[in-house]
This record gives structure tokens, sequence and C-alpha cells, in this order.
């Protein structure tokens, strides 16, 4: 069987990253790490790369033809953030307001809404925040 790598994206030091998990080969760390220029997250368990398409395609460049590649995650997430009309439906998801407070108050569900969150501009956050306080 071959092995499997699960690229997935998520937030981490402050900067979207890709989260590359697999069970533990020897091999594949020294890969990863030397010519991919991975490094590991001890908080998430993975090794990780910034996200972007340099990276990405290093990451497949370095890997042996053996390997099953699952990029579904990592996909889903570049097409939702292609679209704007879905990150301010995520944004207002995520975003609570409490009315007259004029303070909004931050709920993450899930690592895909933090990562949603952190990738929008402060302008859309205000936008929200000022218009359902008006």
């Amino acid at each position: 069987m071959k092995p499997l790598i699960t690229l997935k994206p998520f937030y981490h030091r402050g900067e979207e990253q890709i989260g590359i998990y697999f069970q533990n080969n020897l091999p594949l760390n020294i890969l990863i790490r030397t010519k991919a220029e991975g490094k590991w997250s001890q908080t998430n368990k993975c090794w990780y790369v910034p996200l972007n398409r340099n990276s990405f395609e290093k990451i497949k460049a370095v890997l042996p033809d053996d390997i099953t590649l699952d990029t579904y995650e990592l996909k889903k997430y570049l097409e939702k953030k292609k679209r704007p009309e879905n990150n301010s439906m995520a944004l207002k998801k995520i975003v609570s307001i409490q009315p007259g407070s004029g303070v909004g108050n931050l709920s993450i569900e899930n690592d895909s809404e933090a990562v949603a969150l952190a990738s929008e501009s402060k302008d859309i956050i205000k936008r929200i925040i000022t218009k359902h306080n008006s």
C-alpha cells in the first residue's frame, strides 16, 4: 500500500501554512525538512511550509512516485478563498456582535474558519461590525 500524505491549510505563527500530514516515516521526514524546506510544528504535530504555489510545487517535486498525495482540503480552501462572497459569508458566521456594546467577539468554530478569518482584510471585518452597529 502506498504511503498517504495529506496537505491541509492552517494558520500558524501568524501566517497561512500548508500542513503536511503522514504517519511517521524517517525518509519522508528528511525529504520534507531538507528538500521542501519544511518546519515541524509540535503544536499541530505536522510538517508545514508557507501556503503558496512555490512551496506546493516543491512538495510535489520532492516526493517519490509511490506516494498518494491527498490535496482535497487544500484545494477546497483555495477555491473558497478565491470567491470573495464566500469569504464575507464565512466572516459573518464567525464574527458575533453584542448589540450596543460596540465590541465584536470572535467565535472560531474550527481551524478552517480560523484560516478564513486570518486571511481576510481588516476592512471587511470593520464593515461587518459597522453595519451591524448602525
